[in-house]
Order: C-alpha cells, then sequence, then structure tokens
C-alpha cells in the first residue's frame, strides 16, 4: 500500500508542476461552464449545505472523534492520523506557493445563509481543494476499515466523494484541476494514513 500511495503521491506531484505552468489554464474553465449548464440551478442550495461537509471544521472534528474511539478502544495513539496535518500543510503550500487562482465571482454558485470561519481563509490560489483532499481523506480511511460490507460501505463513500468533487467545480469555488489534484492527495495521505494505524 506504501508504494500505491507514494505513486499517487508522485502523480499529484507531477499535476502540480502541469498546473504551476499552466496547463489547465484553457480545460478548466471549460469543464466548469460545461458542468454548470448541465446541472439545473435547484442544486445551487443542497450543494452549498453538501459541501459543508468537507470543511476543514467538519472533517477535522469526525477526525478527532474518530482517534478518540480509537484511542479509547486501544489505549494507542493513532499516529497515522498525523498525515491528516501532513495533508493540510501540503494544501496550504500548493494554495500559498502556487499562483493558480480560483474560478471568477461569474462562476461562484454557493448560497448559504451562514459561512464557516476557514470559509474565508485568503491563499494566492484555489491548487488543491481541501474540501476534497479532506473528503476523499477520510472517504479512503472509511473504506479500508468497512469490514465485511465493505462493497455497500464502498458504493456510499464513492459516491459521497463523488458528489463532493462535482459540488466543488459546480458551485464555483474551484477548477477540475483543483479538484483532481484534492483527489490525489487526499488519497495518498488517506492510504498512508491506514498503511501506519
Amino acid at each position: 500500500m506504501l508504494k500505491i500511495s507514494s505513486g499517487i503521491l508522485a502523480v499529484f506531484l507531477i499535476l502540480l508542476g502541469l498546473e504551476f505552468n499552466g496547463l489547465f489554464t484553457a480545460l478548466d474553465p471549460a469543464i466548469s461552464k460545461w458542468l454548470q449548464m448541465v446541472i439545473p440551478r435547484v442544486f445551487d442550495v443542497p450543494l452549498s449545505f453538501f459541501s459543508l461537509v468537507g470543511s476543514f471544521e467538519i472533517t477535522a472534528g469526525i477526525i478527532g472523534v474518530w482517534a478518540l474511539i480509537y484511542w479509547k478502544k486501544t489505549k494507542k495513539v493513532p499516529w497515522g492520523l498525523g498525515f491528516f496535518v501532513l495533508l493540510m500543510v501540503i494544501e496550504l503550500f500548493g494554495k500559498t506557493v502556487l499562483v493558480h487562482p480560483g474560478p471568477p465571482a461569474d462562476f461562484f454558485r454557493t448560497t448559504l445563509p451562514f459561512y464557516l470561519p476557514t470559509s474565508h481563509v485568503e491563499t494566492n490560489g484555489s491548487f488543491p481543494s481541501g474540501h476534497v483532499s479532506r473528503t476523499v481523506f477520510l472517504v479512503t480511511i472509511g473504506f479500508f476499515w468497512a469490514g465485511r460490507h465493505r462493497i455497500v460501505f464502498a458504493f456510499c463513500l464513492l459516491t459521497f466523494a463523488f458528489i463532493m468533487a462535482i459540488s466543488r467545480i459546480y458551485l464555483g469555488e474551484h477548477w477540475t484541476s483543483d479538484v483532481i489534484g484534492g483527489l490525489l492527495l487526499g488519497s495518498s495521505m488517506g492510504m498512508m494514513a491506514v498503511r501506519f494505524l
């Protein structure tokens, strides 16, 4: 699993380099426009609320509760969850070092009566998507710990991750390349967490 995780992380770094060189400059807006054409506006509010689940506050809360349950059952500190912190460091590095602005205001469709505190943290860029990377991190851990109901559980988890990825593009919060970067980063760090738990 460590080799697969390292390979996915290498693909993420390659994507980071391609993003740095502007490879997706034309493709990203085209995909966003297409997605906003095929998904009706009636989904603005439900997808906006759904997208909240991937926020830092909620995912960190889930990780915290899970770590507490893990510690109570095993009396061991879940050091593998340090990869969640590493994920956040890599995300912030990408967003502050890579000059890759997110979608302009005319793509924005998020409709919420409130925002969580970290929703308005300003950085130079939007690569990778933190919502997607955190969600995929949790989904990856959940998949490996699903046990005998793995097929049904995996379908639910993958559907959840897919909707999160689509929602971030549709709502005009991220480009497709940001979401792909989040998928790669989250799955890589999630596999490493599973390996070291």
